[in-house]
């Protein structure tokens, strides 16, 4: 199980944003440990660090994605709370 630590909410309101309930900054270190032996992506890019079934027969993604020079772990069709059971991620929240 990879634990990842939350540096921030993403901003609300921006049109980027999967929300709250699917996304979640992260440090450049979590980053490049998450994406192992590809490289974090570029600004306006993302990396797809897991895929599970989603009992459908289609497929559920987690990314590592680069906003703006910042990095966040995201999945726009699994929730946060779901991850450790789809990716073995599991998000400690700041604070």
């Amino acid at each position: 199980m990879n634990e990842v630590k939350s540096l921030a909410y993403p901003p609300l309101g921006a049109h980027w944003s999967y929300g709250p309930e699917h996304m979640r900054r992260i440090s450049a270190a979590s980053a490049r440990t998450l994406c192992g032996m590809y490289p974090t992506p570029k600004v306006g890019y993302e990396t797809l660090v897991a895929i599970a079934p989603d009992g459908f027969g289609g497929k559920k993604r987690l990314y590592v994605q680069n906003v703006s020079g910042d990095f966040y772990i995201a999945s726009s069709d699994t929730v946060i709370s779901d991850w450790p059971d789809s990716f073995q991620v599991t998000v400690k929240e700041a604070g």
